[in-house]
């Protein structure tokens, strides 16, 4: 009898078909047909359906001799088991027994197995067999068996320390096989993450250098960020690391050779030594760049290389044009680049840069058509020298007529005049304004255009008429920014020209006054009013008072952008310190009402508005990966509505609370631990943030460890007014960003534990 087994034949919902063929022998003794079964069945579980009522049936398909219908079974066992647990042990004898079977590709395969199935009574089957794979002659059961360690770590530490795991694993550093080397490092890593991770000796770090050859590329980048770890004693150690290390840097594998060149820097605190390694990376760099590589891979380069520049401002000014932007790269390709020309001006290259910027202003992207314009502005700015030639451009743009354009050149100008050094070019710039003012459109632009003017309008014969057509439009106009430029330009014009502005400035402050409904432009319009209705004369004195100049040393000193990060990181592309955890989320569509604050809505974590520091960048950032959920803060409209997140969830552990270091260590040894949570940071706290944190949740702190211990250890206990108390350790490791912490209380307090877990994660981050 043949079957053919296909999706469209049986139906998804008819489950006990696949029932009846999986015990149908004559299904059973033909391994093709069986295995088509198993790869539908497998289409279907991965596709969300649950077929788990044939469970029973794949047990006894675990036994065949087949081994890719072993692998089929054995992937649908470890998908189901931790739901039918009880029904999983029926399989125990199978994978022991393949456990010791002749060929290791089942051996391998049934230990893997083992560790993938998260079942407790499975945890004591699973550890003979591990210890015997590590001994194993076959490579592949060995790399398995390291793996499971780490796996069988995370389920039960004690199995590490009674079998001596870690010594095991830091002499199997010197296995044959480079995956087996690279998994015990991996291993080690992540069993000892809490201690600080593996520990590099001389030993250690000279062996891994000798054997990175046998590595795969993935294997010598770890290999390097591992290295890392190693102190080096002497400058000879350095020196031999270093020509041990050079070869790789012109390796074709950007991951390999960034790792490499982070090893050497980190090596190198001698600034002509590490001026060297900045020298041999910027070929491999340069190439990337021209090489036809992926936009990503180009991307990151470019990154990489405005760090290095901020060491080594000169390394790359030779080569300015590879950084020209190409037609077919991606925005965010292109705006890197403007950054980095922006960097490598010098007087010999200036004219070709600020004419290559020149032309990017046609471009069709309207973003990074105003992105050169703004680079030109900041090299004006940045860069005295090169003022001159910058405006000069900047003014021959104003003759494109683009309204984008002429917009930010408008913006440019109004920063540039901001300088003192500048003023003698306000006669230059303003003879050119009612040329381009009817070509502007956007708010930014009119807001420059009527700054300019305010500022510098005596200078402008037809400085009333440009403003007479604002003043006419003024009931159309919505930019509230718009409205108050307009009211302080024609003030200020006023006191110069008063015969000009006197009936323009009037019905401007009748239509602000009378009409608007911004209650800012309104108060503005009654402020000029009153001040010119009591003294004329002092109302000069004080909406013209002069403001001190801003210099060009102010500027640079203060807002000169750096790109931050750490090299060869992600956090380096994304121009953080660290990865960071912001309060960006969902807005709620539903009202909250004052008696109650749905939860389920906010994926169960609630924060305190008032005690939790968040920074207005990271409101206003791009969205980015976070750790929990912050509550969004434009979601309260009122005040009260803020107070019910915070009664809901600080009010509720007092103020007045105190206890002695004896109480506290005999609760300590009386209760049971309910919560032991090693948590990995995103960006790592001081310990004093962290303990003014925890303060401003009413979390009291018994005792601390020095500063600079490691890891820091604090003592801590918070007390619910009801009474409940909860006692704290925590464990801060600020080398490798990883916080443990474990909380006790009584039984009978044990459901309330998982709002301090959430007040805990928000004072870590």
């Amino acid at each position: 009898m043949t079957f053919q087994l296909g999706l469209d034949i049986i139906s998804k919902d008819d489950l006990h078909k696949y029932n009846e063929l999986l015990n149908d022998p004559e299904v059973i003794a033909d391994p093709i047909q069986l295995r088509q079964l198993l790869q539908n069945l497998l289409m279907k579980m991965t596709s969300g359906m649950d077929v788990s009522q044939v469970f029973i049936s794949v047990i006894k398909v675990c036994g065949s001799s087949n081994m890719v219908i072993k692998k089929l079974a054995y992937l649908y066992l470890s998908h189901y088991a931790e739901e039918k647990s009880d029904l999983a042990l029926l399989v125990v004898n199978t994978l022991l027994r393949d456990c010791k079977h002749p060929n290791p590709m089942i051996r391998g395969l049934a230990l893997r197995t083992f560790s993938s199935i998260s079942v407790a009574e499975f945890l004591e089957y699973s550890m003979q067999p591990c210890l015997d794979g590590l001994a194993d002659k076959s490579a592949y059961v060995r790399r398995v068996a390291v793996n499971t360690c780490v796996k069988l770590h995370r389920q039960h530490p004690q199995f590490i320390q009674d079998n001596g795991i870690v010594d095991t694993l830091y002499a199997m550093i010197r296995d044959k096989d480079s995956i087996v080397v690279i998994n015990c490092l991996m291993g080690l890593e992540e069993i000892l993450r809490m201690e600080g991770g593996i520990v590099i000796n001389k030993k250690i770090a000279y062996y891994l250098l000798n054997r990175l050859k046998e590595f795969s590329e993935w294997g010598q980048s770890l290999l390097f960020n591992l290295l890392l770890k190693y102190k080096v004693e002497n400058e000879d150690e350095i020196i031999d690391i270093l020509n041990l290390s050079d070869s790789y840097l012109k390796h074709p594998n950007s991951a390999v050779s960034l790792a490499a060149v982070n090893l050497m820097l980190q090596m190198t605190s001698d600034l002509h030594l590490r001026e060297d390694v900045y020298k041999r990376v910027r070929g491999p760099l340069l190439n990337v760049l021209t090489n036809g590589s992926s936009h990503e891979l180009v991307f990151a380069a470019l990154c990489h290389i405005q760090w290095i520049l901020i060491f080594s401002s000169t390394l790359f000014t030779k080569h300015y044009k590879k950084f020209y932007c190409r037609y077919q790269e991606p925005e965010y390709i292109k705006t890197k680049k403007l950054d980095l020309l922006r960097s490598l001006v010098t007087p010999d290259n200036l004219q070709d840069i600020v004419d290559e910027i020149s032309v990017y202003c046609n471009d069709i992207s309207t973003t990074f058509a105003t992105c050169a314009v703004q680079t030109i502005g900041k090299i004006a700015k940045e860069k005295p020298l090169f003022t001159n030639l910058c405006i000069t451009c900047l003014l021959s743009m104003l003759k494109l007529q683009l309204g984008h354009v002429v917009s930010e050149v408008l913006t440019a100008f109004q920063d540039l005049l901001s300088y003192k050094a500048n003023d003698k070019y306000v006669d230059t710039v303003m003879k050119h304004l009612p040329d381009c003012a009817s070509c502007v459109s956007d708010d930014n632009g009119k807001t420059a255009l009527l700054w300019l003017v305010g500022h510098y309008g005596q200078k402008l014969p037809d400085a009333p008429y440009l403003l007479e057509d604002y003043i006419d439009d003024y009931e159309q106009e919505r930019s509230a920014e718009v409205k108050i430029a307009l009211l302080t330009a024609t003030t200020k014009l006023f006191f110069f020209r008063p015969a000009e502005c006197q009936s323009m400035l009037g019905k401007l402050l009748d239509s602000a006054i009378a009409t608007e409904n911004d209650i800012e432009v309104k108060e503005k319009a009654v402020m000029y009013y009153m001040l010119l209705q009591a003294d004329v004369h002092k109302a000069k004195q004080v909406i013209c008072a002069s403001v001190q100049p801003i210099s060009e040393n102010s500027y640079l000193s203060t807002n000169q952008s750096q790109p931050k990060g750490k090299f060869n990181t992600l956090s380096l592309l994304l121009g953080k310190d660290s990865f960071q955890i912001t309060s960006k989320t969902k807005k709620f569509k539903a009202e909250i009402g004052e008696k109650h604050l749905p939860e389920e809505v906010v994926g169960e974590t609630l924060v305190d508005i008032n005690s939790t520091s968040i920074d207005q960048d990271e409101l206003d950032s791009p969205g980015e990966a976070v750790e929990g959920t912050l509550v969004d803060l434009d979601i309260f409209s009122d005040p009260q509505d803020a107070g019910a997140v915070n009664e809901t969830v600080i009010s509720k552990y007092r103020k007045d609370v105190a206890m002695t270091p004896n109480e506290f260590e005999e609760k300590w040894n009386q209760w049971d631990t309910r919560v032991d949570v090693e948590m990995p940071l995103l960006e790592c706290p001081s310990t004093s943030s962290i303990l003014e944190a925890l303060s401003a949740n009413f979390i009291k702190t018994l005792a601390t460890s020095d500063e600079d211990t490691q890891p820091w250890k604090a003592f801590c206990f918070a007390q619910e007014s009801s009474g409940c108390v909860y006692l704290m350790e925590l464990h801060y490791h600020q080398d490798n960003e990883m916080i443990a912490y474990k909380i006790k209380c009584q039984e009978k307090h044990n459901t309330e534990v998982e709002t301090l877990v959430t007040i805990l994660k928000t004072c870590f981050t």
